[in-house]
């Protein structure tokens, strides 16, 4: 109801009242009322009430006569029950399967019988390859192969609208029964919230047959990886992982849906890396290590984190068109007649395309149980032509729809995942007295809808929802109405699991591309930031949340602190979910906006964040004017903690190039300013820039006198309040870092030194792990390396600077990435190995060039130089100059 309205309503129903309890003599003052008054109360509380209900009724009539207005097709929208947020129901125990979202595409499924005993082969084969990917763009019948094979191959489950296989098929294809995985999984991506967060959650319960605990606050993300893949290792499971492209940069965030095969391509391949760092971790090591589980990908792009192809326990399979003859048993599966000639040729004309050919059946059928390939040119069927013609089909196929049917299917294009029959009634409730399952059904035979009989539900096609989506008429007005409709479902008041949040993301989503960003501003900060980013730690979701508010680089907002937090939050996410350089990006962008006095507050924070990223990126030069510009910016705010963490930041950047002096000036002026602050921690932080520019400088004995002051004051910060994780960590690290450093110069007490830094990198570890602080792991990992090193275990130590070079690659940490090229450098020399010993070592010196003299990280390029002295090659410093 518009709220004018709504107010007069209510006015007038309450006068209603008090005029009803007069007429009644209800009330102890209504006595005292004259006569003439009381005479008039009957009529009174009978005039009001008319007038209430009429303005109740103008209200609402205004509400839907706007809804239509905002709506250029013939659509009317009807109320239908939104979506339950995901409870927590236990997921099946094994031996049964968990099929979370079953594949409605796989009816009438024809062919691809090598493919699949290719896969039997592949699973009953207890050697060769852990990992077998089904790659190729959509519509090439990926996951209907998937599903066939799972369901009839491994499974031997009926699959309803698929022939059942003649007897040598059986034979090739079925797996026994006593050969059967003990437990299967099948995760389907596609679903929205079907994220990989929510798949350990699932995975891990179903897996550890429910003796596994998932909630977030006994587990870290991390922990889940290890534990997942512990299971996998031990355990002979199957996980079939549908549609991981979804979480993967290419692809990644709330408008994927809409995208079909497009995406931009990265010239460096960043498009193929796991949006979710953690996705990449758990992809990375599935191939590192032997397992007694199979894990079957599809996928649109390979994941970058599974390496080579021609790893052993990779293999990847470039799915492309039906087998000829396959393709003309589909064409006449789907009621097309013609001589074997004619369907020959109409196959070839759709490149053998599954989805093309049940397109183009469609358009000759028109909904009807048969046709004749002849009318296909009459009836204006495009040919492929170049690969380009699936999308043509696609269109021809809804422009041959009646106005009403395809603006139906063009508002259920919007709907990110499957749909109700009810659902779908919102856009078209009536269809000349038919149910609107009539159309529904009409759609599926056309090859536009695909239906899950099992969960009554109709989805689309990813190309074919892509097509369908581009067509809407008004989508602004199409998604605030989603948008009203989400906002109705209900959220548990205890939130157990990140997915119950779904109704509240897809309200989100659809403000976002209502353009009504201040709602979702406000939705995302009162509703969901909480849950996202305090309780779940989930970087990636949030990343994706935030971009909804951004047209380009720039947020639609209108307050300018609103914008500046925006621009910060987007940024911070980017940056933990190592996309560090869209962080940077992000903050230069709008660094300029904020460029005025009124907006000194902001301008600091995004100087903060910016300089952070660009020292990550070894973009040095621009890292020591943001600092320096942050540095005075807060000394004419007089904001002394502020300032503190420009000085302490520029004077790392300083120890990085190897300006020891000045480094320390600007670290003293840093202590200065917060020596007798009232929150403990702060000082602490202090003394941990102290003890990096000690460990650069190389004197470990004022490293380590530094980061035990640095503890000592994280400790009392603790007794006093609340401890932090986040400071255990940072300490735990330099301590260990500094006694390793000892351990180095001070042979005759090594040992000790060696044990006192297990102890405090094990804790260190353990809480970073626990508490999901990725940014620390880089650092952990080298001086874990350097322990192993240290400790006589090369083996080991090569393992933790690989895993440190890992996350250093991924998230583009150049300033890590020389320390751990420096490493292995070191590590391969001793083992004799001069080849990969130049190699690492000429990489490590360039990535510690940085923006070239004397904008460098110093001490690891001279460790580098040195490596290329043993090696007998001219330093790279003087072949620079």
């Amino acid at each position: 109801m518009n709220a004018r309205y709504r107010m007069l309503a209510v006015v007038t129903a309450s006068l209603a009242v008090v005029a009803v309890l007069i007429d009644w003599g209800a009330t102890s003052w209504a006595a005292a009322l004259p006569d003439s008054v009381l005479a008039l109360a009957p009529l009174a509380a009978r005039v009001w009430v008319v007038v209430a209900v009429m303005f109740a009724v103008f209200g609402y009539a205004r509400r839907a006569t706007s809804v239509r207005r905002h709506v250029s097709i013939p659509i009317q929208f009807t109320r239908a029950e939104p979506p339950e947020p995901s409870n927590s129901a236990v997921p099946p125990q094994m031996p049964a399967s968990y099929l979370m979202l079953p594949y409605a595409g796989a009816e009438g499924f024809t062919g691809r019988v090598a493919e699949r005993q290719a896969l039997s082969d592949w699973l009953r084969s207890e050697q060769g390859a852990t990992v077998r990917v089904l790659a190729s763009p959509g519509g090439t019948g990926k996951s209907a192969l998937a599903w066939t094979w799972l369901k009839r191959d491994v499974l031997d489950e009926p699959l309803p609208g698929v022939d059942d296989d003649p007897p040598e098929v059986r034979t090739a294809c079925r797996i026994a029964a006593h050969t059967r995985p003990a437990g299967v999984l099948w995760w389907s991506f596609d679903r929205p919230g079907a994220t990989f967060s929510v798949l350990l959650d699932e995975a891990l319960s179903y897996f550890s047959s429910g003796t596994v605990g998932t909630q977030s606050y006994l587990l870290s993300r991390s922990a889940k990886v290890d534990t997942l893949l512990d299971l996998l290792r031990e355990g002979r499971f199957l996980l079939v992982l549908d549609g991981i492209g979804r979480e993967l940069r290419a692809f990644a965030g709330l408008v994927a849906a809409y995208r079909g095969n497009e995406f931009t391509e990265d010239e460096v391949g960043d498009h193929r890396l796991c949006a979710d760092l953690h996705a990449a971790e758990f992809m990375r090591r599935l191939v590192a290590q032997p397992m007694l589980s199979r894990v079957l990908i599809t996928t649109r792009l390979v994941p970058a984190e599974l390496g080579d192809p021609q790893e052993q326990r990779l293999a990847v399979t470039e799915l492309g068109g039906l087998d000829p003859a396959d393709a003309v048993a589909l064409l006449r599966r789907r009621g097309i007649e013609g001589t074997p000639a004619e369907l020959m040729a109409a196959c070839a004309d759709r490149d053998y395309h599954p989805l093309a050919i049940r397109l183009a059946a469609g358009i000759v059928t028109r909904g009807s149980d048969h046709g004749n390939v002849r009318d296909a040119r009459r009836r204006g069927v495009p040919r492929s032509s170049g690969g380009d013609g699936h999308p043509r089909i696609t269109e021809a196929a809804l422009a041959v729809l009646d106005a009403r049917t395809e603006a139906m299917l063009n508002h259920v294009a919007m709907i990110r995942g499957p749909v109700t029959a009810e659902q779908a009634a919102m856009f078209d409730p009536h269809r000349d007295g038919a149910p609107i399952s009539v159309t529904l059904h009409d759609l599926v035979a056309r090859g536009l809808l695909m239906y899950d009989g099992l969960c009554d539900r109709y989805d689309l096609h990813p190309l074919v929802r892509r097509a369908a989506y581009l067509r809407l008429n008004d989508p602004e007005a199409a998604h605030g109405h989603l948008a009203r409709y989400f906002a109705t479902a209900k959220i548990p008041v205890q939130v157990t699991r990140i997915d119950q949040l779904q109704p509240a993301v897809e309200q989100y989503h659809h403000l976002t591309r209502a353009r009504r960003f201040q709602e979702a501003y406000t939705l995302l900060t009162g509703r969901l930031l909480t849950h996202i980013r305090d309780r779940f730690a989930d970087q990636h979701l949030l990343m994706q949340l935030l971009r909804g508010l951004f047209d380009g680089t720039r947020p639609q907002l209108k307050d300018e602190s609103d914008r500046a937090w925006a621009v910060d939050a987007l940024a911070k996410a980017c940056s933990y979910s190592g996309e560090t350089r869209r962080a940077a990006a992000i903050c230069k962008a709008n660094v300029i906006q904020f460029d005025s006095p009124s907006t000194h507050e902001e301008l600091a924070m995004l100087l903060e964040t910016l300089a952070g990223v660009q020292t990550r990126l070894g973009r040095l030069t621009n890292a020591e004017k943001n600092l320096r510009r942050l540095a005075t910016l807060a000394g004419s705010m007089v904001n002394e903690d502020l300032e503190a963490v420009a000085r302490n930041r520029l004077g790392l950047l300083l120890a990085h190039r190897g300006m020891y002096d000045e480094a320390l000036g600007e670290l003293d002026a840093a202590f200065e300013l917060v020596k007798d602050h009232s929150d403990r921690q702060i000082p602490s932080v202090s003394f941990s820039y102290f003890t990096q520019r000690a460990l650069l400088m190389g004197d470990p004995q004022s490293a380590l006198d530094a980061a035990n002051k640095s503890r000592a004051f994280v400790e009392e910060a603790a007794r006093r309040a609340e401890p932090n994780e986040h400071d255990y960590v940072r300490s735990g690290w330099l301590l260990g870092a500094a006694h390793v450093a000892m351990a180095q110069q001070a042979a005759d007490q090594r040992q000790h030194h060696l044990d006192k830094a297990e102890c405090y990198l094990s804790d260190a570890m353990s809480r970073c792990r626990r508490n999901d602080l990725v940014g620390f792991e880089p650092d952990l990992l080298v001086t874990w390396a350097r322990w192993n090193r240290l400790a006589g275990k090369p083996e080991v130590a090569a393992k933790f600077a690989r895993d440190a070079l890992a996350i250093a690659d991924r998230c583009d940490y150049r300033l890590k990435k020389a320390e751990a090229h420096n490493f292995l450098a070191r590590l391969a020399f001793e083992s004799g190995d001069t080849q990969t010993a130049l190699a690492s070592a000429q990489i490590a010196w360039n990535c510690a060039d940085c923006d070239g003299d004397p904008y460098c990280y110093k001490p690891a390029r001279d460790e580098a130089d040195e490596m290329l002295v043993e090696l007998g090659v001219k330093p790279a410093t003087a072949q620079a100059a």
